[in-house]
């Protein structure tokens, strides 16, 4: 899913760690509520749960949580208010600061710069606002904290030279759990929380190889739509296949091509129209799952010797 931004992290010589469950996501929380990481930032897509563990875990009940911030001088006020918060009560380290929905700022010069100062790696942080600003009203335009600080993102944020030099500083988490994963920790939750909608956990744990991108939120959603009367199934059918349709095809016909228990020819013609059938409700046709194999597997692998093999095995 990132393969394109590792490439260009590599070229920093950076590497984020990739972790793939929850009790690993768990783990990498810990070290960060018991002040053993100062710095964390983490990429997940959205409704991976990254955002629930940090706003509902007991530990953060104190934290500052800046949420949604889309402008470089409302980071720099909400930080500094939190600083100037603990300050007044006389605190010995600042609360951590949990930025989240950060996508945005990344892309704003001013904001990065801010992102820059608040997770540079000595204790106490200086910080400052020095253009003139309506928004500052009454606040000085610098501060000192000593916040640890979490940055939250949905994707990764375009890899340059000041972005790089976050990602230095920080311990860099990308978290992609498979469906069976994000099934599972739903699960850890869903019968006492939704105990007359036992129905839709199962529906979507008998259907979890047609997830292409596993979201937490796609159970509550479907809720929504069982309560509203409307056909939940269908709708988990639509948010599964839509705009992705295409990718999940070319995902079906790859792992039959490369399933080393099927012979290429009608083996492999009888598992495509079998899958098919049972992710859209119709058997799709040979041709197509030439044309598949061919066009959006072997092509861009650069293959072309495997597709004129192909052709022969196919007649």
């Amino acid at each position: 899913m990132y393969e394109s931004e590792m490439k260009r992290l590599r070229e920093y010589n950076l590497e984020p760690e990739q972790i793939h469950t929850y009790r690993e996501f768990a783990e990498i929380f810990d070290q960060f509520a018991e002040n053993r990481r100062r710095f964390l930032l983490i990429i997940g897509a959205p409704g991976s749960g990254k955002s629930h563990r940090f706003s509902h875990d007991p530990r953060a009940r104190s934290w500052a949580y800046i949420k949604g911030t889309v402008s470089a001088i409302g980071l720099y006020c909400s930080a500094y208010d939190a600083a100037k918060t603990d300050e007044e009560n006389e605190l010995e380290e600042n609360r951590p600061n949990i930025i989240d929905d950060a996508d945005s700022l990344f892309r704003i010069p001013e904001a990065v710069s801010i992102l820059k100062a608040l997770t540079e790696s000595e204790r106490r942080k200086l910080v400052s606002w020095k253009k003139a600003a309506t928004q500052l009203e009454e606040r000085e335009r610098s501060f000192w904290t000593s916040s640890p600080v979490a940055i939250l993102c949905n994707r990764m944020p375009k890899i340059n030279a000041d972005t790089a030099a976050i990602f230095d500083r920080a311990k860099a988490i990308i978290f992609e759990p498979s469906a069976q994963e994000v099934h599972a920790y739903v699960g850890t939750y869903w019968r006492e929380k939704n105990p007359r909608h036992a129905d839709i956990y199962d529906y979507i744990g008998a259907n979890l190889d047609k997830i292409l991108r596993p979201s937490a939120r796609l159970y509550e959603q479907a809720v929504e739509e069982k309560e509203a009367g409307a056909k939940w199934q269908e709708f988990l059918i639509r948010r599964w296949h839509g705009a992705d349709k295409d990718q999940h095809v070319t995902a079906i016909a790859a792992a039959i091509w490369n399933d080393p228990k099927l012979k290429k020819g009608k083996p492999m013609i009888i598992a495509w129209q079998r899958q098919t059938l049972r992710q859209f409700g119709k058997a799709m046709s040979k041709q197509y799952f030439h044309q598949v194999i061919a066009e959006r597997y072997l092509r861009p692998q650069g293959l072309e010797a495997e597709i004129g093999r192909w052709a022969v095995t196919k007649k």
